[in-house]
């Protein structure tokens, strides 16, 4: 599964790169937000700022895009690591998305967002330690507006995930519908 995972994630750098050599704006921001849960045996709701501990939204999104394509490429990680008195959780989740920008013209305006990735728990006691990744992809719709100076954007999103379930590790398939927001910053 992780090395299933590993490929594609991989054949997605390699599709990026040639866009990436290209003039263009990177772009850096946190995602604030309220997601809920739901799987076959619970529900669950978690408020984020920013990210959230639990691993289930990532917090920090790092993009790429040239002005006025209407296509936009962007990461979304998160990590939180606790440790103590020889315990340890880790929570690691990305996801590769492509933004579809709806507003011909203008960089303000409603975007369509699609992407996939995977959410990677590892459990540590003493010496033992356990782990397991799971795939996920997702969609959402959401609204941005460009900041006066240029430097940046406000932007709102919508978005529902379905991360995949791993029997062996005792993790099942469980929906995230969230709404996110947050501001970039346009590095030229």
């Amino acid at each position: 599964m992780i090395r299933r995972l590993g490929f594609v994630l991989a054949l997605l750098l390699v599709a990026a790169a040639p866009v990436c050599a290209m003039a263009g704006t990177w772009s850096l921001g946190p995602n604030i937000g309220f997601a809920m849960l739901s799987g076959q045996n619970s529900n669950s709701t978690v408020i984020a700022w920013p990210g959230d501990v639990t691993g289930y939204m990532p917090g920090l999104r790092i993009g790429f895009f040239r002005k006025g394509a209407p296509t936009e490429f962007f990461v979304d990680t998160g990590l939180s690591y606790f440790g103590s008195n020889g315990n340890s959780i880790r929570v690691l989740q990305g996801t590769a998305n492509m933004q579809f920008n709806l507003s011909r013209g203008s960089s303000n305006g409603a975007y369509a967002a699609a992407g996939i990735g995977f959410w990677s728990v590892a459990q540590g006691s003493g010496n033992t330690t356990t782990s397991s990744s799971v795939p996920s992809m997702g969609a959402g719709l959401g609204l941005r507006r460009v900041l006066r100076s240029g430097h940046g954007a406000l932007r709102g999103e919508m978005r529902l995930d379905h991360y995949f379930e791993d029997s062996n590790a005792g993790i099942d398939a469980f929906n995230a519908m969230s709404f996110k927001f947050g501001f970039d910053l346009w590095m030229r």
